[in-house]
């Protein structure tokens, strides 16, 4: 029995292993980033904080359309077959670096229509543009890299990147608001901008070794990519409507104190992300035999998804009372906030792991018909009863539409599953 359980425990301590690995580069680049971020609250304050959020969303509408995809084509494909891989990264550049030019350019528009950082409108036009060129465009090519590497299987370079840009994103936030004194978004615009130059370039040299990229559109992707398109800007949607809702209906700093809450729960999510990023090429790879497979590892990963997470909501709810102690007084009121959103990790764990195995099954249609009916109820929930309720409503919304999302991608992965199953057991006629 000994002899059964110590071979058991040796099988999995590379899993185990990995994860330690995975989990620890991104606690490292977690903590820089906490840094740079404990920092930029200090100096802004909770009002351009506030302002700061309202831009992040916008943007983050816009991160879909840029990508297309193509994150996880690179994961899918070059995991199953490395000699794809120029192709399938001149993809990826062309969709980032060409593509995501025009996109840039309109939610900069748009979001410098209703967010005023300077009096002149062609100052503060440029001053958004920043802001949104690096969430569009530099960071997408920066988060390419990590999956270049994984892709390749080597996790511990990917765990660099993850690492290293946030030791220059923390390194930045230190100099320009410490040492030199920045306390205005328009001028952290600036900082920000040229740490994530910095940032690509260095990533563009680590990745120089796995070869050229032949740029170029890959029609086959492009249906597939519009379908994460669609899906992700649902997504966008649905984790940004909380705070443009709030925008509309509350003052800009109990938007920033509900938008630190939020980023802490994002950063926290670190404890799933580090899983998902080691188990998709295994699901991808399963998917290969069909949806029924990838159901089965979906299950036994979801175990450990939910332990994680769990403990990580339990842990910020705990710490949630040193929150004005790092982040300073004009945060009180985020301790509340972010007590009552940490248990959405959980939620966001269980989505993450079935919308990983449906898209590794290459059901990328049932992920965007099952995902689009969610986000469309649950982003009119939050919209509505944050409207009409104020930041109670949001919560309330916010929960409705997290567990109904959740709910509906593994719904549609048991059912994918399910028919995949029942089609490979060959029809016997009754004699």
């Amino acid at each position: 029995m000994l002899r059964s359980a110590a071979k058991a425990l040796s099988q999995k301590l590379p899993v185990v292993f990995l994860y330690l690995g995975s989990t620890s580069s991104m606690a490292v680049g977690l903590a820089t980033q906490s840094i740079g971020f404990i920092v930029l609250a200090r100096f802004l304050g909770n009002a351009q904080f506030g302002q700061l959020a309202t831009i992040t969303a916008v943007g983050g509408l816009g991160a879909a359309w840029v990508q297309l995809g193509s994150f996880e084509a690179m994961r899918r494909r070059v995991g199953r077959d490395p000699s794809v891989y120029g192709a399938i990264l001149g993809h990826c550049l062309t969709l980032i670096f060409g593509w995501g030019i025009i996109v840039a350019l309109l939610c900069a528009a748009a979001t410098a229509a209703f967010v005023h950082l300077v009096s002149d409108p062609l100052s503060n036009f440029f001053i958004v543009l920043l802001f949104t060129v690096t969430n569009l465009i530099l960071f997408p090519w920066i988060s390419l890299t990590e999956q270049i590497f994984l892709a390749h299987g080597s996790f511990t370079r990917g765990n660099f990147v993850t690492a290293g840009f946030g030791i220059v994103r923390a390194l930045t936030a230190v100099v320009a608001c410490i040492g030199f004194g920045v306390q205005s978004l328009s001028s952290w615009a600036v900082w920000n901008c040229a740490a994530y130059i910095v940032g690509a370039l260095m990533c563009a040299i680590a990745v120089a070794p796995y070869g050229v990229p032949r740029l170029g559109i890959l029609r086959d992707e492009i249906t597939i990519g519009f379908t994460f398109g669609i899906s992700g800007f649902l997504v966008g949607i649905r984790s940004s409507i909380d705070i443009l809702a709030l925008t509309a209906v509350a003052p800009l700093a109990t938007v920033g104190e509900y938008g630190l809450a939020k980023r802490i729960i994002g950063m926290a999510a670190v404890s799933g992300a580090s899983l998902d990023r080691l188990v998709y090429t295994k699901l991808a790879i399963a998917g290969q035999e069909g949806p029924s497979q990838t159901l089965k590892l979906a299950r036994r990963y979801m175990v450990y998804a939910a332990a994680l997470t769990g403990a990580t909501s339990i842990a910020l709810f705990v710490f949630s009372p040193l929150l004005p102690f790092i982040f300073g007084d004009h945060f009180n009121n985020a301790i509340g906030i972010l007590k009552t959103l940490c248990w959405t990790l959980v939620l966001y764990g269980a989505q993450n792991i079935a919308f990983d195995s449906l898209n590794a099954a290459n059901c990328h249609r049932l992920q965007v018909i099952v995902s689009t009916g969610a986000v469309l109820v649950g982003t009119s929930a939050v919209a509505a009863l944050t409207l009409h309720y104020g930041l109670n409503g949001t919560y309330v919304g916010v929960y409705l539409a997290e567990i109904l999302t959740a709910s509906s991608l593994w719904g549609g992965l048991i059912m994918a599953g399910r028919r995949s199953k029942g089609a490979a057991v060959p029809h016997v006629p009754p004699a």
